[in-house]
Parts: C-alpha cells; sequence; structure tokens
C-alpha cells in the first residue's frame, strides 16, 4: 500500500510499467475536467474512474481485494476515510474473476484519510475499504485508477 500526495506521485515511477502509464497520465491531465464515468486509459490495462460517492457512516468488517489489478484511489473534492486491512485476514465467499473482486475480514485496520490531492494505492490481495465517513460531508469526488497488474 501507498498513501501520499499527488505531488510525490512521481517517486512511484519504476514499480509497474502499467502504473509508470497511469502517473505519466494523471501528470500530463486535467483529470478535474474529465465527466464523471468510466475512461479506458490503455486499453484494459488502465481503466480510469471519476466518480460521485457518498459515503458510509456504518461500521462494515467486511474489506475488498482484487487479484489482478490494483487500485489507486484518488481524492479530488472532500475528504474520505478509506481502512486499510491488517492482522489475521480470512476470505468471504468465492472471488468474483470477471469483476477482479473479492472479500475478506480482518481483525486490524488502519484509517487512512484522504483529503483533496492525497491518494492511496492498492495492490493485489491488499484488504481495503473505501467511501468511508471522514466527519467532513457526506460524498467526495474522487478518481478512481485500475492498474492491471498480472495477466
Amino acid at each position: 500500500m501507498i498513501y501520499d500526495d499527488i505531488s510525490y506521485i512521481h517517486r512511484y515511477k519504476g514499480i509497474h510499467p502499467d502504473l509508470d502509464s497511469a502517473i505519466s497520465y494523471l501528470e500530463s491531465q486535467d483529470i478535474k475536467q474529465l465527466q464523471e464515468g468510466r475512461h479506458r486509459i490503455l486499453d484494459d490495462k488502465i481503466v480510469l474512474f471519476i466518480q460521485k460517492n457518498r459515503l458510509s457512516k456504518d461500521s462494515n468488517e467486511t474489506f475488498e481485494y482484487h487479484k489482478r489489478y490494483a487500485d489507486l484511489h484518488l481524492l479530488l473534492e472532500g475528504s474520505e476515510s478509506i481502512a486499510y486491512g491488517q492482522g489475521a485476514c480470512q476470505y468471504l465467499g468465492d472471488f468474483k474473476d470477471q469483476e477482479d473482486i473479492g472479500f475478506m475480514s480482518c481483525d486490524q485496520s488502519i484509517a487512512l484519510v484522504l483529503g483533496a490531492g492525497q491518494f492511496a494505492y492498492f495492490y493485489p490481495e491488499e484488504a481495503h475499504q473505501p467511501n468511508g465517513f471522514n466527519h467532513a460531508g457526506e460524498e467526495v469526488v474522487k478518481c478512481l485508477i485500475k492498474v492491471l497488474m498480472t495477466q
């Protein structure tokens, strides 16, 4: 997991070629001008979503994870808490290969608070729980980038 400010995202080039392409895209485009919805950046290797999300105030012990894609959550407006699952984690139910999503419970978590211009990057298999309420408004505008890490 990576948690940082967008002004330092260049530091993470070299981790994976498709992440490099996603970073170059973020550095060269004004993503705040993109319309809400799905945008293909590099075939199915890099897919960007502009989302207006309602934050959840509910306590939830279920985390999501992915096998093929990493998630880069970049906050554009508002403040969001994303829980990062740690400790002993247990898979819950079957993994959905088509959607590249599964769920798990973890006995520990760390709250990552994202404000505008901050991002969190979750590698495949890392448990995370986005869209958490952070006492600063009930909606956020964010950019979610899915980066293919495995074929």
